[in-house]
């Protein structure tokens, strides 16, 4: 039970994560895009 709770957590973590990349990734390109 508790195992599957840890894994449940990372795979949630690993995926807020990567979205976050995701959108700060966009965010950056779409000001360097403005910038020049």
């Amino acid at each position: 039970y508790q195992t599957n709770i840890m894994m449940l957590t990372l795979v949630l973590l690993v995926v807020v994560v990567q979205i976050f990349q995701e959108v700060g990734f966009r965010a950056a390109t779409r000001g360097d895009r403005r910038k020049s």
